[in-house]
């Protein structure tokens, strides 16, 4: 049975965007057709270790299939440092729900050579890193792809603040942009602030070819 996560932030004991998290959560049960509507994410939550509780941020990972929550666990959350991206062509990778099998992005991420992550460019237009949603600005407004790998948590949120608008970005397109941010449900919103120039460019046909018929061999 497909195995789902969800990633949830804690920070001071007070857990990020659960709306959204519920929200998500409930979608994916429909596309397994579950016989739940929902799992009680709050109950998992209850279960933070006390001496976790003022922790200025905590990642619980909640782990789930169509018919109940397999594990809940709880870990101090360390921000990786990101300053060096490569996009990567992968037109046929595929990862519209949260699931807990990764292989599909861990192909990707080991095609990142001396770079920190990859971006992952779909029919030659910007979707995700491995890890993140990202987003550009333009000197007016900060735009994020309108087709994700995913469409994360914090991703709707700031769509729903209107601090993002969604836009198709061509790969070749980035010379219209000067500033680019990574943000996910543990990553704070302009936590991670890169120039564009940090953005390397890697499409060898050999190393696509290669990584393209790994992801076809692979379940979405």
């Amino acid at each position: 049975m497909h195995r789902y996560v969800e990633t949830i932030c804690i920070e001071r004991g007070h857990p990020l965007r659960l709306d959204y998290h519920r929200a998500r959560l409930r979608a994916t049960l429909a596309h397994e057709q579950s016989p739940h509507s929902e799992f009680d994410l709050s109950a998992c939550l209850s279960l933070l270790p006390a001496d976790l509780r003022y922790l200025d941020r905590v990642r619980c990972r909640v782990i789930y299939d169509a018919s109940s929550i397999a594990d809940v666990t709880f870990s101090p959350y360390t921000l990786r440092p990101i300053s060096r991206l490569r996009c990567i062509e992968a037109d046929h990778a595929a990862y519209p729900r949260k699931s807990a099998d990764r292989s599909v992005l861990n192909a990707l991420f080991a095609l990142r050579s001396t770079a920190d992550d990859v971006i992952i460019v779909r029919n030659g237009l910007l979707t995700d890193t491995t890890i993140a949603n990202l987003a550009l600005f333009d000197g007016r407004a900060w735009h994020t792809p309108s087709l994700p790998l995913l469409a994360g948590t914090h991703r709707a949120a700031l769509l729903a603040g209107g601090v993002l608008v969604e836009s198709d970005i061509p790969a070749n397109g980035l010379s219209r942009f000067s500033r680019l941010r990574l943000f996910n449900s543990m990553i704070r919103w302009g936590e991670i602030d890169l120039p564009t120039d940090c953005i390397r460019f890697h499409s060898p046909t050999s190393l696509v070819d290669q990584t393209t018929s790994e992801l076809k061999k692979t379940p979405s």
